[in-house]
């Protein structure tokens, strides 16, 4: 989506993808909840059976899917790719431009592609934009989002000593503050740097985490609902900035040259540290007070504010080819 967006729109119509995902999150919260009181041999069969029905939509709607003109460019197919931007693009003087420009990228990458290997991605060249790609996309999973959507009931019986089956409403609260960041970023995401965004929300997902630890220090008869009510501030400054920006910033940060590779690596980092999230935090839950869990994450959701402070470029309303041509051999 993001090499088929208008630079000026792109944050939106990208960010419509995290409207999608986190829509779904809340439709399968709703029906856990809803079939919660089946016998368990129905219960989970009806739920992983009904996650076929949005499948077989998405399956049907890929083969309508046009590739995009980067790519056909990239193949030798510029009539297609003329094709496909005059669905996208306002006029013809608008498709000619950014064809010529799609063009000329290609031309100039064409003529090292048969060098690109995993090493271009990390050469001094593209090392720059590299490393600010994958880093946003390990920092997004690494800053806890998923220990919270994985695991609420959990962290409620933890903290208020309520059976988990008895909080499957938190996690439809937590989704439904999840769809209305992302409705908010769709109206903000071409208003605001990428940049300020992702420093917005980072300190406050880290405050979110950090001040119940400093509060239950102080004043220790504090209710234990005191960290439910942190988090879902979490969840909303989490929802219209780190959740929908990682992926809007990963495709537009990449060059041509390294864009596969390093939109691969890019999202392998994002999927071990959901992963390595996902195992983690039970077990340190488990071995620790969960107070001290949320502490690190809040701490590495600041280090994620200094990351994008320093090694993050601006990329908003700005062409791939722009943001390329000034961000290389840094």
């Amino acid at each position: 989506m993001s090499e088929m967006a208008p630079a000026k729109m792109r944050g939106r119509l990208t960010g419509i993808n995290q409207t999608m995902i986190v829509s779904g999150m809340l439709l399968s919260y709703v029906m856990d909840f809803v079939l919660k009181d089946l016998p368990e041999n129905w219960a989970w069969r009806s739920m992983l059976g009904l996650a076929a029905l949005p499948a077989l939509i998405l399956f049907f709607g890929v083969l309508k899917l046009p590739e995009s003109p980067r790519f056909l460019v990239k193949n030798g197919r510029p009539d297609d790719a003329r094709r496909v931007l005059s669905y996208i693009r306002e006029n013809d003087t608008e498709i000619d431009n950014e064809l010529d420009q799609i063009q000329e990228t290609a031309s100039q990458e064409k003529k090292i592609s048969k060098s690109t290997s995993w090493a271009t991605v990390f050469s001094s060249k593209y090392r720059y934009l590299a490393i600010a790609g994958i880093g946003v996309a390990a920092f997004q999973q690494f800053q806890g989002a998923n220990a919270i959507f994985y695991y609420i009931p959990l962290i409620v019986e933890k903290a208020t000593g309520a059976a988990a089956n008895s909080a499957l409403m938190w996690p439809i609260i937590q989704g439904i503050i999840l769809v209305i960041g992302s409705l908010v970023f769709l109206g903000i995401a071409d208003k605001f740097k990428r940049r300020t965004l992702l420093i917005l929300g980072g300190t406050v997902m880290g405050l979110s985490f950090l001040l119940p630890t400093a509060i239950k220090f102080l004043v220790p008869n504090a209710s234990p609902l005191l960290i439910v009510f942190f988090l879902s501030i979490y969840v909303a400054a989490y929802s219209f900035t780190w959740a929908p920006l990682t992926w809007v910033l990963i495709g537009e940060v990449f060059p041509l040259a390294i864009r596969g590779r390093a939109s691969g690596a890019a999202s392998s980092a994002n999927w071990v540290g959901s992963f390595a999230v996902g195992l983690l935090f039970p077990i340190m839950t488990a071995s620790m007070p969960q107070d001290a869990v949320f502490a690190i994450f809040g701490v590495i959701c600041l280090l994620g504010v200094w990351f994008i402070h320093s090694r993050v470029p601006e990329t908003k309303g700005r062409s791939l080819e722009d943001i390329e041509e000034e961000n290389i051999n840094k």
